[in-house]
């Protein structure tokens, strides 16, 4: 980084001076202020998002994780960004103190067009309309207006109290106190408001169930449910993602005001504490509470910390806008065979209920659903995505103003006859609209199918197996016939090692190689290495003779990466030396990552390890053990990676992260420390006649179609043929991350309509 000349501040309760960034400061804070709040605001005149980083160095500072690492990926226009004093950490977690600031560098990636000001500013006042509790760790500061309730708080009882930290979501919600069996709060005589939150935001793909829980005020039932699984599921789980998001340009209309489990009770008092008791068969969450007069002015102090919880909730959770345009129905062309995404805008008001294909061809049906979700898997910027698709006649529930769409996937079979043909889309208010197409009389060959999803069990599907119903197979089954429909593979089973008899089920619905991403893993963090001999050894008295020389463990999982790397690798070696049949992968996504090449079976790369043409063939050339395979996986371009340029570099498959792991709620994507990676929409039922997908999914399901095309391309003996794949080769080159930029949606557009006319006779 190249850093500008010092700034000397005359005094940080003032306002700094706008400066275009990088920005460089040594000792930038006074060593004798007061807990203050960070405060940074500032223009971005790019007319794309750019990521701002704030760095932050004591005099202990020696690496990324002993540092402050801050960033935000900041949308055009204004900006605003507080950082709670007592919320500031290192990279390694610590709590990080202003004062001991040595060096100060803000700057943006890549270098963009970024003013600055930045100052310490005093933390927002408490709230005095009453009382205000934020619950959580006695270190993280409260939610702004709110005060800290910590677990050695003496107005709180339990047998065992435990402060709680989550991942995104907001500032109330995100931390808590698990145990609490009673809250004993001190006030005047009068009527007051009691409000609490109970929702634990959850951790990872878990969402806790409150399904058995009495709350009394004073000896009084606030509220009391008795629900069963079920229930919870399609009410709390599932609800939100039938219906569009209510708002699209406010992060606290469209989640915050859904989340936290409130609980509201009105209580009397003539001196003695308002006491709140918990009663369930699971430890309670408290996130936070408020208590207000029941008067007018009570109430409008409440409304008033809402609004300011809303605020910072926007402000921690920006919306980048942009127009979409249009799309219009063109007419397509198929060749024999093929299968191809099409996309329509509807009119405004237009309903869509079904499209009825001629029998000369097959189609499924979705429409949109709006919703906000992040631009990158960890940033915390929003944009408004209809990527959320939903069978025709399910959505419950639409908001004015985006665009209504429908997605096909349409199929023209082997045996049609070429010509002309139409589809017929019906309305809910049953008229219609002909959608014609083409066949054209060309053949569309096969290709191996090498692309699939990591396809663990549904999240929600686990906890139905923790209450005695397992209907896990049978969504495996249903979603492994779904994707073979769409041209993939299921590589990636839940393979455990504890369940010997589900893998050879498993194995018995699909066909070889099979990733195993998790079993061997855990089994070695539960049981060690003796234990998980026995369990592979185990596993050859219920799988065919040969079988476990295609299943490829995972033990090594981004293993260069500071924050969340895992390498089980030296224990999986010892495993292979006593059981010569075990096969050994690794995900692999940093460039130091090579060493472990010759160990493995099976390498997987992104382009954090390097997808460039020349990487590739040198890393197929460090893959020593024999029979090794090399894959792609979860590419920040996936058509590409597992189609066209799967082809150039030779890799032998493709895997994408993650047919059904949400994060926590699988329809707020703020929830958690990422994004919701869910190609397959959670359900209600095993086996819909249809299930709901991320678009995302489509572009795996076009990759495979590219893969058909070169495929029948290099098969056919012609110069046209031949010319088509040379340009293919010419326009993508060898490095990755020019091919990335120019493999454009108009790209495959155009290679497919060549391909096409290609075959007339």
């Amino acid at each position: 980084m190249r850093p500008l000349v010092s700034l000397l501040l005359a005094a940080w309760a003032g306002a700094s001076v706008a400066a275009p960034l990088p920005l460089y400061r040594d000792q930038p804070f006074p060593v004798d202020a007061a807990a203050q709040d960070m405060l940074i605001t500032g223009v971005n005149h790019a007319p794309q998002p750019v990521t701002l980083i704030l760095r932050l160095d004591a005099a202990d500072s020696v690496n990324y994780r002993s540092r402050v690492n801050e960033e935000r990926l900041l949308p055009p226009g204004p900006f605003s960004l507080r950082l709670p004093a007592g919320s500031i950490k290192r990279s390694n977690g610590q709590p990080f103190d202003l004062r001991q600031t040595q060096r100060l560098f803000l700057f943006t990636e890549p270098a963009g067009a970024v003013d600055a000001d930045i100052a310490l500013v005093p933390a927002p006042p408490r709230f005095a309309g009453g009382i205000a509790l934020d619950a959580g760790p006695a270190d993280q500061a409260p939610a702004l207006g709110f005060e800290r309730l910590a677990p050695d708080d003496t107005r709180l009882a339990g047998t065992r109290l435990v402060a709680v930290r989550r991942a995104g979501s907001e500032r109330l919600l995100a931390d808590g106190i698990v145990g609490i069996d009673r809250l004993t709060l001190p006030v005047p005589p009068g009527r007051w408001h009691l409000k609490l939150w109970l929702e634990d935001p959850g951790e990872w793909e878990t969402l806790p169930r409150v399904l058995v829980r009495t709350i009394s005020v004073n000896g009084e039932i606030a509220d009391q449910r008795n629900a069963r699984l079920e229930d919870w599921i399609s009410r709390r789980y599932l609800a939100p993602g039938a219906r569009d998001s209510p708002a699209l340009t406010s992060a606290s209309e469209a989640f915050l005001a859904r989340r936290g489990d409130p609980v509201e009770a009105f209580v009397t008092t003539a001196g003695e504490p308002v006491t709140v008791s918990f009663e369930a068969p699971t430890p309670v969450y408290l996130a936070g509470l408020t208590l207000v007069p029941a008067t007018t002015e009570g109430q409008a102090a409440r409304a008033q910390l809402d609004r300011q919880r809303a605020a910072a909730f926007d402000a921690d959770w920006p919306v980048w806008s942009q127009t979409a345009p249009a799309i219009a129905w063109a007419d397509p062309q198929l060749a024999r065979g093929e299968s191809r995404r099409l996309r329509l805008t509807l009119p405004p008001g237009r309903i869509p209920l079904a499209v009825e294909p001629p029998a000369a061809a097959e189609v499924q049906a979705w429409e949109t659903r709006w919703t906000l979700d992040r631009v990158q898997a960890a940033s915390q910027l929003l944009i408004p995505t209809a990527r959320n698709l939903v069978p025709l006649g399910t959505l419950e529930g639409r908001i004015d103003g985006p665009p209504r769409e429908i997605t096909l996937w349409l199929t023209a079979k082997a045996d049609a006859a070429p010509g002309r043909y139409s589809l017929r889309l019906r309305f809910v208010d049953q008229t219609t609209q002909v959608l014609p197409f083409h066949i054209l009389p060309g053949q569309l060959g096969a290709a191996e199918p090498r692309v699939g999803l990591y396809l663990d069990d549904a999240p929600l599907q686990v906890w139905r197996a923790e209450v005695g119903e397992d209907p896990s197979d049978a969504q495996y089954q249903c979603d492994a016939e779904f994707l073979r429909r769409l041209g993939l593979i299921t590589l990636a089973p839940p393979l455990d090692l504890r369940r010997p008899e589900r893998i050879a089920r498993l194995l018995a619905a699909s066909s070889p190689p099979w990733l195993a991403y998790a079993g061997l893993k855990r089994t070695l963090a539960a049981e060690g290495i003796e234990g998980s001999l026995s369990r592979v050894k185990a596993l050859d008295e219920y799988i065919a003779e040969g079988l476990q020389h295609e299943i490829f463990w995972s033990v090594a999982d981004e293993p260069s990466n500071p924050q969340h790397g895992v390498d089980d690798l030296a224990a999986a070696e010892t495993l292979r030396g006593a059981y010569p049949d075990l096969r050994l992968a690794a995900h692999l996504n940093a460039p130091a990552d090579r060493a472990f090449l010759p160990k493995l079976d099976m390498a997987l790369v992104n382009q954090g390890f390097g997808l460039d043409r020349t990487t590739l063939r040198m890393t197929r050339a460090a893959l020593t053990r024999p029979n090794a395979h090399l894959w792609i996986y979860n590419a920040d371009h996936p058509r590409l990676a597992a189609g066209v340029w799967r082809w150039l570099t030779g890799a032998d498959g493709y895997l994408q992260w993650h047919g059904q792991m949400p994060t926590a709620d699988p329809f707020d994507p703020t929830d958690g420390r990422e994004a919701d990676f869910t190609l397959l929409l959670p359900r209600q039922t095993a086996c819909p006649a249809l299930p709901g997908i991320d678009a995302r999914l489509l572009d795996l399901a076009e990759a495979v179609q590219d893969s058909r095309w070169i495929a029948t391309l290099a098969a056919t003996d012609t110069p046209t043929a031949q010319r088509i794949l040379a340009d293919v080769r010419d326009h993508l080159g060898d490095r990755w991350g020019a091919a990335r930029t120019t493999a454009t949606p108009q790209f495959f557009e155009s290679f497919r309509d060549q391909a096409r006319q290609s075959l007339k006779p």
